[in-house]
């Protein structure tokens, strides 16, 4: 997300890869509610869904509208689902690569 807004301020929201993301950020919220709702309590990220991904995605989908630039719409939506697997296998990546043990007599899985 740093990344894009980065890219998006550059452009003054006519990249195509903030709005891409921007969407994909939004799509991302509205799936954190959904798990809670089939799990039916408490998932991680539904605590900030609907009180900063959600809003500010809806915020920033009406400023770029009000200023003459479309978020996208659904080709931003398909490119933010096709990218969803390679984000989610980087996310996870990272994270089994930074909750490896470390240092002295570490063990390593054979």
């Amino acid at each position: 997300m740093a990344a894009a807004s980065a890219d998006g301020a550059r452009s003054g929201g006519r990249s195509p890869f903030f709005r891409t993301v921007l969407v994909g950020f939004g799509l991302h919220g509205i799936v954190h509610m959904a798990q809670a709702l089939a799990y039916r309590g408490y998932t991680p990220g539904v605590a900030t869904a609907p009180t900063v991904v959600i809003p500010y995605s809806l915020w920033a989908v009406r400023r770029l509208k009000a200023a003459g630039i479309e978020s996208g719409g659904v080709g931003a939506a398909a490119a933010t689902l096709a990218f969803l697997p390679v984000a989610v296998a980087g996310a996870h990546g990272l994270a089994r690569r930074l909750n490896r043990p470390h240092g002295r007599g570490a063990r390593t899985a054979a």
